[in-house]
């Protein structure tokens, strides 16, 4: 006689704990999203070309899967993203490299974290060109260097700034506003640019205006205000305007 048995199994991650590897982006659109953002949070600015993305990956930054299509495109998983976003914004602030590499390997040694850029909240110094980056770990602010020194919390009010548009729980990176009431979210749409609090791509938006439909027209439809279609619009005519993109 066959006597049935139990086993134990692990319980499922929270889906939180589970957003840095969902989604999918590819090299040419992490690129295009990253030069068509919103840059009030940068420094200077910088383009992506296509080597210099590549040299991220070699410097350990992420590395890039291959789907099973065709082409065996390159793709990144939404931590790996927003990890190319935040050192996109730490260069374009002149931050250099090592600087960048031992904050990175600091908190993820520390943490056990994969992807400690989207994971975690780091900071900057309030000023024009920072030259130190900050961490929160273990509910402590320290300095993001194989020094790790703590401060009080009151350096954090007067001293330190945030490289923002990304939204966090517990942590952890869930989306990511590139544009003003635009939104990357993995959860949603597998992570392709959607106008905030909907499931409406801003690419479907933008493809009915091309074959002729007002953005009256197209508000109606998606129950949305015109100015959010003109937003979500002018998103997409960024992209397409971006060098990444046209080499498509």
């Amino acid at each position: 006689m066959v006597t049935a048995t139990t086993t134990d199994t692990e319980s499922p991650r929270p889906i939180e704990d589970r957003v840095p590897d969902m989604g999918i982006f590819y090299l040419d659109e992490v690129r295009s999203y990253l030069e068509a953002t919103d840059r009030s949070a940068w420094g200077e600015g910088m383009s992506l070309s296509q080597e210099k993305l590549a040299n991220w990956g070699k410097r350990g930054y992420f590395t890039a899967k291959r789907d099973g299509g065709g082409h065996r495109k390159r793709f990144l998983g939404f931590g790996e993203l927003v990890t190319v976003r935040m050192v996109a914004i730490l260069r374009s602030y002149g931050i250099a490299w090592n600087r960048i590499k031992v904050a990175h390997d600091y908190v993820q040694g520390e943490t056990g974290v994969r992807y400690p850029f989207a994971t975690k909240t780091f900071w900057t110094d309030d000023s024009d060109h920072p030259a130190h980056l900050y961490a929160i770990v273990d509910d402590q602010l320290v300095a993001a260097d194989k020094h790790g020194q703590r401060f009080f919390s009151e350096l954090r009010k007067t001293k330190i700034v945030t490289v923002g548009m990304l939204t966090f729980h517990a942590d952890r990176a869930l989306s990511w506003e590139p544009h003003d009431d635009v939104v990357i979210n993995p959860r949603i749409q597998g992570g392709v640019p959607c106008l905030q609090g909907t499931r409406v791509p801003t690419s479907v938006l933008f493809a009915a205006y091309e074959v002729g439909y007002a953005p009256a027209e197209i508000a109606d439809h998606y129950q949305l205000t015109p100015d959010r279609v003109e937003t979500g619009l002018q998103w997409e005519r960024r992209l397409r305007a971006m060098p990444a993109r046209r080499a498509a």
